[in-house]
């Protein structure tokens, strides 16, 4: 795999009002978070902030994995909405970190991988949808990976090599 490959993205801590996605509660610890659990963003034309499958689920998971980082979902409890879809590609819950969460949100992604999805009967009909969006000084960059679940362990591989720089 070739060096990690990011594209600017809109999507950042401080424009989180303007794209409609920051609730009404819980706002000082959602804009002072490391790693942020977003709903699907641009996909639907509704007021309803609509969420990955198992969302709330990894966002529980991702809080007893790292005590570390500050984690929040984006999300008002009363109005937390996850939308189920059936099919071989799991798209995981995206992520908008900073970066000092940065290496944590990519540990704990392929942990959740590995722990949810590889298992012996399903190792090669796997396929992962994740993008981690990193708000770096108030700019963006997002990280995206489609590919066999498998696959997601080179991504984790080029994070560790960049901490090491």
């Amino acid at each position: 795999m070739e060096k990690l490959n990011f594209i600017e993205s809109p999507i950042k801590f401080e424009a989180l009002e303007e794209l409609g996605v920051l609730p009404g509660t819980y706002v000082d610890e959602i804009l002072n978070s490391d790693i942020l659990v977003l709903p699907r963003i641009g996909e639907q034309r509704t007021k309803d902030k609509i969420f990955s499958e198992d969302s709330m689920g990894y966002f529980n998971e991702l809080k007893n994995f790292t005590t570390d980082v500050k984690v929040e979902i984006c999300a008002d409890d009363e109005d937390f909405k996850e939308l189920s879809l059936h099919s071989d590609c799991v798209s995981l819950p995206m992520l908008l970190v900073t970066m000092f969460g940065f290496p944590i949100a990519v540990q704990f992604t392929w942990y959740y991988i590995q722990k949810k999805l590889l298992t012996p009967t399903k190792l090669d009909d796997v396929t992962v949808d994740a993008s981690i969006v990193l708000d770096e000084d108030g700019k963006a960059r997002r990280l995206d990976f489609h590919g066999k679940a498998e696959d997601f362990e080179q991504i984790v591989t080029q994070v560790k090599r960049l901490e090491d720089e």
